[in-house]
């Protein structure tokens, strides 16, 4: 993963790395940590993902609100 500004237009398919003579592949994005990493160090695609897992959860205690009494 190289990171750059979102508009800097680098084509990373000509640059090769080669460790321990393994070839290391370009990756868009990363996850490392639990956080999604994007070659744009934005933070779109990790928020994105965070909504995705929360949004079941959120509407089963939408669903239960009435039901389950608070003290």
């Amino acid at each position: 993963m190289f990171f750059k500004k979102h508009s800097r237009n680098i084509n990373n398919e000509n640059i090769n790395i080669i460790i321990n003579n393994l070839n290391i592949n370009h990756v868009s994005n990363l996850k490392y940590l639990g956080f999604t990493l994007h070659e744009n160090l934005n933070w779109h695609l990790h928020i994105a993902n965070a909504c995705r897992k929360i949004a079941p959860i959120v509407g089963v205690m939408k669903r239960l609100k009435g039901v389950l009494t608070s003290y």
